[in-house]
Formats: structure tokens, C-alpha cells, sequence
């Protein structure tokens, strides 16, 4: 009896992000797509928050550098192994990762990383005469 599971396009709206790979081919068979590493950028009114899904990386195994205005984050995922038995289908991505994001302009070289739950996220302070502030008002009576 043949036991392999059948291969199918999850979305119809993924097909145009696979930017021609093979369209059956499920995510664990292959490394990283380009190196892929999934991030959200925002801002709040002190700083600018990236973030980047790493789960099971370690933060010694992730290498930040900030050039100019872009920050690249790399590292890498090694293949899993079970130690008794064998995989009866694998699709958790593995392989290397690296991923340059544009920075604003203003953003700080004040930078706050952590790693909590498989998420880093950067802070990149803002400039003090970006971040609003309260001016309180004398009155001369």
C-alpha cells in the first residue's frame, strides 16, 4: 500500500509569492525559499520594532549587523532527526537564512534585541526630537 501523502497548493493566493518553484513541492523538502525569513516592521512614537519569526534558533546562532540604513539578520536552521524510527512526512523548513531590511532614516543606532517564544525583535530608538513630548504651559500671572 502506497502511504505517501498527496502534495497540493495550500492557497490559491500563495501561488504568486512562489515565484516559480515547483508548485507541489511541499515547504520541509527544500531550505529556506531564497533565504526567507518572515518579519514585520512598525513603528511606535520612540521607536522603530522589527520582528522576525526564528523558532528553535538559539540567539547565539544569529548573526545582526547594522550597515548604513539596512539591518541583516542570518543564521541558520539545522534538519531535524528523529533518534528512533523515520519520518513519515517532514515540512518544517531547514537551511541557512539571511534577510537585509531598509531602515528609516532617523533610526537610531541605540538598538534593544531580544528573543522570547522563537520571535527577535530589534528597537531601534528614535531620535529624541522625533519622539512627541508634552509642553506644558507657564502663565504669567
Amino acid at each position: 500500500m502506497d502511504r505517501s501523502i498527496e502534495r497540493r497548493v495550500r492557497s490559491p493566493l500563495a501561488l504568486g509569492a512562489l515565484g516559480g518553484e515547483d508548485l507541489l513541492t511541499a515547504p520541509g523538502q527544500r531550505p529556506f525559499r531564497d533565504g526567507f525569513l518572515a518579519t514585520d516592521v512598525y513603528e511606535t512614537e520612540s521607536s522603530y520594532v522589527v520582528k522576525a519569526s526564528v523558532p528553535g534558533i538559539s540567539a547565539d546562532d544569529i548573526k545582526i549587523t547594522r550597515a548604513g540604513g539596512t539591518v541583516t539578520l542570518e543564521g541558520e536552521v539545522k534538519p531535524a532527526s528523529v533518534k528512533e524510527g523515520r519520518y513519515l512526512y517532514q515540512e518544517r523548513s531547514y537551511g541557512q537564512f539571511s534577510r537585509t531590511l531598509p531602515l528609516p532614516e532617523d533610526a537610531g543606532n541605540d538598538v534593544n534585541a531580544t528573543l522570547e517564544n522563537g520571535v527577535l525583535v530589534l528597537e531601534f530608538a528614535k531620535p529624541a526630537e522625533r519622539v512627541p513630548r508634552t509642553i506644558s504651559i507657564k502663565s504669567g500671572e
